[in-house]
């Protein structure tokens, strides 16, 4: 019998945990005796009742344990927060309570793996319910990403799968203070199975990830994968300063052999170009921040994990 752990990172969800723990335990009934399935739900400081009832369920089924932060860390902290405590063979390291990763899939995955010889086995999104904007937005940054990072991070996979206990080890080892997990498994092994699947919209309340949080949630893939990010800015750097310099010599030599080409007009070129300029060299020094922000984090020990219960 194989022991599998999910965990469930879970934020003002109150409508949605008596269908997800319905489903899980639909799940650990069509599943039978291959497997022994055991629920990490990790609540990231709900303010909603969400903590009272998912502790009346800790209280119905021993295989479910309900970690309190003491306070709200976000979905990828509080995901990395329940690995910790994960202690199946195979191990799934995220599946949101909001169900919009589907339960059903999640099966699918599960006999996928155990018919396979691969690490893992990772849902891939043919599609996202969610608005047409949001959706290319997504799009775009993976292609940025992927262009800048030395290491490709997989399109349309993320967190959902089921993976080998010796990469949440991996994982676990390098202690990150903001983890960006799909960036780690990526970077630990290339041997993962897709299986397609449709990513859905919720079917209780609305989404926690506004616009600010998933500019968040990018600036640190950025910095957690994309190690190379400053070579195409360095380049740029040097483009620039080179048609800067040749922009240079050719107005000298305009001044030397036709000054009555220099009047006031020229003001606005200069405008123009230095405005260019900087505006270049503050996104390096606001890319480079990040750099020096996310160091200092981790090196200080800064915004470390503490739960309550």
């Amino acid at each position: 019998m194989i022991k599998i752990s999910i965990v469930a990172p879970c934020f003002n969800e109150f409508e949605s945990i008596p269908l997800f723990i319905h489903k899980i335990i639909v799940l650990r009934s069509n599943l039978g005796d291959r497997f022994l399935i055991d629920l990490i739900i990790v609540n990231d400081f709900s303010t909603d009742g969400s903590g009272e009832l998912l502790q009346e369920f800790n209280e119905l089924h021993n295989w479910i344990t309900v970690i309190e932060n003491k306070r709200n860390y976000g979905v990828y902290r509080s995901s990395y927060i329940g690995l910790k405590y994960a202690k199946g063979q195979w191990i799934v390291p995220m599946l949101p309570v909001d169900m919009q990763d589907p339960i059903e899939t999640l099966e699918e995955m599960i006999v996928l793996k155990s018919k396979s010889t691969k690490t893992g086995v990772f849902g891939k999104k043919t599609d996202r319910q969610e608005g047409f904007f949001t959706k290319n937005l997504r799009l775009a940054y993976y292609r940025i990403l992927n262009f800048t990072s030395p290491r490709k991070t997989n399109q349309n996979v993320g967190e959902f799968g089921v993976i080998d206990r010796w990469v949440v080890d991996e994982c676990l080892i390098r202690n990150d203070y903001y983890p960006y997990l799909r960036g780690m498994i990526s970077n630990i092994t290339d041997d993962i199975q897709f299986h397609e699947y449709v990513w859905e919209s919720r079917l209780f309340g609305i989404s926690k990830h506004n616009y600010i949080k998933l500019y968040d949630h990018a600036i640190n893939g950025f910095i957690s994968s994309g190690a190379h990010f400053f070579r195409p800015l360095t380049l740029g750097g040097f483009l620039i300063s080179f048609f800067s310099i040749l922009f240079a010599l050719l107005n000298i030599g305009l001044y030397i052999f036709n000054r009555s080409l220099f009047e006031i007009d020229g003001i606005a070129t200069i405008i123009v170009f230095g405005s260019f300029s900087f505006g270049f060299l503050f996104i390096f020094l606001g890319l480079l921040g990040e750099y020096i922000l996310a160091i200092h984090a981790q090196v200080r020990g800064l915004d470390r994990y503490n739960i309550k219960s």
